[in-house]
């Protein structure tokens, strides 16, 4: 068995689901560095239809620190 955190953010036509384990499961200091490098995630859903439940394809950003 596992400790696990689930945390999720539901946006237009989007929803960002994370699962967190290891000591940010259970440690509040380790849990804020990851919850914030959540927050810091920009979700580019795009204009063409999706089926539900369809995963948006994940892209890096070409540098560190820019959308």
């Amino acid at each position: 068995m596992r400790l696990a955190r689930f945390i999720g953010v539901d946006g237009p036509r989007w929803f960002l689901r994370g699962v967190i384990g290891g000591d940010a499961a259970s440690d509040p200091a380790a849990a804020e560095q990851v919850e914030d490098l959540f927050r810091s995630i920009v979700v580019v859903r795009g204009g063409s239809p999706m089926p539900p439940r369809d995963l948006i394809p994940l892209k890096m950003p070409a540098t560190p620190g820019s959308a």
